[in-house]
């Protein structure tokens, strides 16, 4: 029987109608410093060019396979794209984002030389397209050493910085060795996240984070983010996912201490009160009836269950605090309308500041 070498690393790429930006994602990871690899790309059922596409690129480099099926949603997608993985390590990269060509050999080279089973790397925030707007970067406590796979639990449950620890959480980040995602993959029944369209990745990371051992963190930039806004089709979505993520964050910090908890609360209503804000901008005719509903959701959580029995551990000084503990999403509600008028000021300066940079994009191309 013939020999088949396994590729070095396997890139799985889940698509959804991103025939905007399938190309540009596709094509950075082709062009990778680091040439031993597959890219399994995942069509999802997409309704646009992306099939066409996918299949262009696959007839102009045999490194490319394509796996077709019914829109099933990002969670399904993946793991189907996993079954087909050869890679000693696996990779994970979303359609509309892009690496830069140093990423894989980067994160290969510390996971050759280290030998731990997950290597992350930093990320850079870019605007849409504009090669010219760019965040800065935030750089990640840790980098540098070799984590045990306890501390890197611990970071992952009980972060006290969910911004500057997003290494703890970002899947697309990262390098795994293969047998670590075939652990969490083999358990498919089990999965808690199956179905999930927000939080997806945060779900994927903690479940992973029980069977791996050791990782490095690594400061430099392995991945570009595309910054886009909000959709209104899977806004109904947002609230719940964001409870069935932290009810199972909840039950994998159960025997640690109260700070992680109190940690979690917070995580919690920052972005509970994002998603009011969100659902407020998207969905205008929401009513008393559909806030009431969306609170008892919230409050059958766990993590707001714990923190109504432990308000005194907690700061109750905060109007938004107040109201997630009391159930009154109608009156936070009414609060952020306040807000809503600066949010649509802020989509309103997207919408010009897209105009100039597209400008500007134009000339900078005249001269690179």
């Amino acid at each position: 029987m013939k020999h088949v070498s396994r590729p070095a690393i396997s890139i799985i790429i889940p698509i959804y109608n991103q025939q905007q930006h399938l190309r540009q994602c596709v094509k950075s990871v082709l062009r990778q410093t680091l040439a031993d690899l597959e890219v399994i790309l995942v069509n999802d059922g997409s309704t646009d060019r992306t099939p066409a596409i996918c299949r262009k690129l696959a007839a102009a480099d045999s490194r490319v396979t394509v796996i077709d099926l019914p829109n099933g949603g990002v969670v399904a997608a993946r793991r189907e794209g996993f079954t087909h993985a050869r890679g000693h390590y696996i990779c994970f990269l979303d359609s509309d984002d892009w690496m830069p060509p140093h990423a894989l050999q980067t994160l290969y080279d510390i996971a050759m030389q280290s030998g731990v089973d997950l290597v992350a790397g930093n990320f850079q925030r870019v605007y849409d397209s504009w090669p010219l707007l760019r965040e800065g970067v935030i750089p990640y406590p840790h980098a540098g050493r070799r984590l045990t796979g306890e501390e890197f639990r611990k970071l992952t449950l009980g972060t006290r910085n969910e911004k500057q620890d997003l290494y703890t959480i970002l899947l697309s980040t990262k390098l795994y060795k293969h047998e670590c995602v075939a652990a969490v993959n083999d358990r498919w029944e089990d999965y808690p996240g199956k179905g999930m369209t927000f939080y997806e990745d945060n779900m994927f990371s903690l479940i992973l984070s029980q069977h791996v051992n050791s990782v490095w963190i690594t400061n430099d930039i392995v991945y570009f983010y595309r910054y886009g806004g909000m959709t209104s089709r899977y806004i109904a979505r947002l609230v719940p996912d964001l409870i069935r993520f932290t009810n199972v964050r909840f039950e994998h910090l159960l025997h640690y201490d109260i700070t992680y908890k109190q940690a979690l609360f917070r995580f919690f209503s920052t972005w509970l009160q994002q998603a009011v804000l969100f659902r407020i901008h998207y969905q205008k005719e929401d009513k008393d009836d559909d806030w009431q509903k969306l609170a008892a959701d919230v409050c059958s959580s766990k993590t707001v269950a714990w923190a109504r029995e432990n308000a005194d551990c907690l700061d109750t000084d905060d109007e938004d605090t107040r109201d997630i503990l009391n159930g009154n999403l109608a009156a936070m509600a009414v609060r952020k309308r306040v807000t809503e008028e600066s949010l649509k000021m802020h989509y309103t300066k997207r919408r010009m500041l897209k105009w100039y940079m597209r400008a500007a994009n134009s000339i900078y191309r005249i001269f690179h």
